[in-house]
């Protein structure tokens, strides 16, 4: 009897059913950022993709342009290596204003005449970044320093430390409202990340 070796890109797909597994993900639920993936599972993005589109359909991708190239290139870099059976998740970016309302919408024209209503869908970002806290210096401008008796003592002794500061806060309904009328016609989806919609705003775009 031979036995043939497995193929990379299948390899790669049961690590990442595995990895749906582990994480319990559910039908609509998404999988980590293609770099992200790739550097978890210490493999390049071209054999992902490759072990992707052995996964079984319907399937969709997470697309977010940080580079800001525009809807015309990004859809011509995903159509020179997205299959066919597979849909876009577009995120819009507003949230972090990366970009406008319309100017996102521009970006969804783009990826639709490319590729069909059916297979896009638009990720509205339900949040907004805090204000940055300034950083304020000593008044005498002298630098502090760490007490002999504080710099030997050891780890245990150490008070733990805070849980670091959120970066976002929930988009208000006024927020929201122009961001999601600019997508009519498409169908979107919120960013709830750690649970930004809340039922008191749902009501309140409804209204």
């Amino acid at each position: 009897m031979i036995v043939m070796p497995r193929r990379l890109s299948d390899e790669i797909a049961s690590r990442v059913r595995a990895l749906i597994q582990e994480q319990q993900l559910e039908a609509g639920m998404k999988l980590p950022a293609e770099r992200q993936l790739a550097a978890q599972l210490g493999v390049s993005r071209n054999s992902l993709r490759e072990a992707l589109a052995t996964l079984p359909r319907p399937l969709w991708i997470s697309v977010y342009d940080q580079s800001n190239i525009g809807g015309a290139a990004l859809a011509r870099w995903l159509a020179s290596w997205l299959p066919d059976d597979i849909g876009v998740l577009f995120q819009d970016g507003v949230g972090v204003y990366a970009r406008t309302a319309p100017v996102a919408r521009s970006y969804v024209d783009a990826l639709v005449g490319r590729f069909g209503a059916q297979r896009v869908r638009i990720i509205a970002e339900a949040f907004r970044p805090l204000p940055q806290a300034r950083a304020i210096a000593p008044a005498n401008g002298a630098a502090s320093a760490t007490p002999p008796a504080a710099a030997s003592a050891s780890a245990s002794d150490s008070p733990p430390r805070p849980a670091p500061a959120p970066v976002f806060r929930a988009a208000t309904a006024e927020e929201l409202r122009p961001q999601l009328l600019a997508y009519q016609g498409y169908r979107v989806y919120l960013f709830d990340g750690p649970h930004y919609v809340s039922n008191q705003l749902v009501e309140r775009l409804l209204q």
